[in-house]
């Protein structure tokens, strides 16, 4: 089972106060339904590819309200795709989409009102409905983070966007193909949603795995750190061997102060170390102190000599 779907499984068993089952229950009918007008009458029927989904809409409907339910399972000839489930509101569909704001004497609406969603409780579920309607989630596994709700009506994307902003989850609205998709990059905002939808199996799983790659990559950029500092360690000594060298073979001694020839002896001595390990045993040597900086003019000065002569 993907991230997404475990994500969408766990919600849709989380217990709701009445309040919350009806906004709940708005914006999984708002986002995956039809109405269906046969010899029933006008029928409302919710579609999905988890089973779980449709049991959650079915339970919510029927807690609800006394309406005749009818489950259909629509079995995909094509051997990858899924079934689809059908929880079909038999001969009653306009009057529970009255009974949730979403249909009036003007006819259908595209989106609920906001002041349908006053408590933060109540926000919340709908947010959850929605995710378990149309959205996704990668998983933590991935090396990029994102969340979203696709949506056919902008009025629906601004009440998730607005809904999702509320909760300081700095959520922003694209448009991809005929869909208006909400999403939200940040791993922290990401976790932060999957908190307020109620997933709370999904954040340990989510920050777990989050941490333990920022863990990964925070060792491996201070290795690789370590390593760079390792090499430019080895290219500096070795040019200073190499100006030894070039020293020794024209014998250019002679031109030389006895401070230049304490850190040709010295770096001699210590061919691989670092100029601040050097720093410690200029003072072993000689009992005097040295910076960095004077060990680099120095050998910068011998340089100087060296291509003078």
């Amino acid at each position: 089972m993907s991230f997404s779907k475990k994500v969408k499984h766990e919600i849709s068993r989380n217990v709701l106060f009445s309040c919350c089952q009806r906004s709940q229950l708005s914006a999984l009918i708002l986002m995956s339904s039809s109405l269906i007008i046969n010899s029933a009458g006008i029928s409302l029927q919710f579609s999905t590819e988890n089973s779980y989904i449709a049991k959650r809409v079915w339970q919510l409907t029927k807690d609800l309200y006394d309406v005749n339910l009818k489950l259909d399972i629509v079995n995909k000839k094509t051997f990858d795709q899924s079934n689809v489930y059908q929880v079909n509101i038999v001969g009653d569909g306009l009057e529970v989409l009255r009974e949730l704001g979403l249909y009036t004497d003007n006819g259908l609406k595209d989106a609920i009102d906001a002041s349908a969603l006053k408590k933060e409780c109540c926000q919340r579920a709908f947010l959850a409905g929605a995710f378990m309607a149309n959205g996704s989630v990668n998983s933590p596994n991935t090396p990029e983070y994102h969340l979203e709700i696709a949506v056919t009506s902008e009025k629906q994307s601004q009440l998730i966007e607005t809904l999702m902003n509320k909760l300081d989850l700095n959520a922003k609205t694209i448009m991809r193909r005929q869909h208006h998709v909400v999403y939200v990059k940040k791993a922290e905002k990401i976790s932060d949603f999957l908190r307020a939808v109620g997933s709370s199996n999904g954040v340990m799983e989510f920050e777990q795995v989050r941490i333990e790659r920022d863990y990964v990559n925070n060792f491996v950029r201070l290795d690789n750190c370590e390593l760079a500092n390792e090499v430019k360690v080895i290219t500096a000594a070795r040019k200073q061997l190499e100006l030894i060298e070039e020293v020794e073979r024209r014998n250019l001694h002679h031109q030389l102060k006895a401070s230049h020839i304490e850190v040709i002896e010295l770096r001699k001595q210590f061919p691989e170390s670092s100029l601040l390990e050097l720093t410690d045993e200029y003072y072993k040597l000689y009992g005097k102190t040295i910076t960095k900086s004077g060990l680099n003019h120095r050998f910068n000065r011998i340089g100087e000599i060296v291509n003078d002569k």
